[in-house]
């Protein structure tokens, strides 16, 4: 009697590792199955994007040309709002795109379509568009940026007081660091692994940090390949911006 009673709860135990395993492998491998469900949070952020973009809109009666405009945080991929990491996209023909993205893989999340005017977590009901982005381009250079620093070089040159420049962070947080400097960033083999103009304060020096960048930076792949971003900044309150 006692092994049989083993015996089943072995067989139990088997058959709740399988539904464990199967379930891990669906959110590695198919996460989008289960972006049906947000936060409160979430839904207010997401909200927030859209009604930011349609009160500029109202405003100037044209479609904002960068997110910065309308005071959001500037990343490698595009922008964020909390955790919601977002990219807007202007499809030259009154309407506009915003779609959410997991950080870490890149996947979309969400899609906001304003000829449709709702949120869309299914990827077979998003709208699809053929599009030039430079999304692979900032893919890699994401990923130099992110990689491991350890036994990286930091180089500061033409040290300065900043008196001009702000970093955006919220409509109502703009940084103003008390220092500037040109940073570059080179491999344990001393090639070039990133470069460009980073605002500091004296007493946190740009080091695993990088500062906060401005401006054009180059990043490279030690395979002599060199991929750029841009980022936004303030210069004497103007918005000094490229193009989403």
């Amino acid at each position: 009697m006692r092994k049989k009673i083993f015996k089943i709860l072995g067989i139990i135990v088997g058959i709740i590792l399988i539904l464990f395993l199967a379930l891990c492998c669906l959110l590695a491998f198919y996460p989008q199955l289960f972006m049906g469900y947000e936060s409160e949070d979430e839904s207010d952020e997401r909200n927030e994007i859209v009604g930011r973009i349609n009160d500029y809109i109202e405003r100037n009666a044209k479609l904002p040309e960068s997110m910065s405009e309308l005071g959001f945080e500037q990343i490698m991929a595009g922008y964020c709002i909390d955790k919601i990491r977002f990219r807007y996209i202007n499809l030259q023909d009154g309407d506009y795109l915003v779609e959410t993205f997991d950080n870490s893989k890149d996947f979309i999340t969400s899609q906001y379509f304003s000829g449709n005017q709702r949120w869309e977590n299914n990827p077979d009901k998003m709208e699809w568009f053929k599009l030039e982005t430079n999304a692979s381009e900032l893919n890699s250079a994401k990923k130099i940026r992110d990689y491991n620093y350890k036994d990286a070089s930091f180089d500061l040159d033409s040290v300065r007081r900043n008196d001009q420049i702000q970093i955006v962070i919220s409509p109502d947080i703009i940084l103003h660091p008390d220092s500037i400097a040109y940073l570059t960033v080179r491999y344990p083999d001393n090639k070039i692994r990133m470069k460009g103009w980073t605002a500091f304060d004296r007493y946190v020096m740009p080091d695993y940090t990088l500062g906060s960048e401005f401006g054009e930076w180059k990043y490279y792949d030690g395979q002599g390949n060199c991929y750029r971003k841009f980022w936004n900044y303030k210069r004497n309150g103007k918005l000094i911006y490229e193009v989403d």
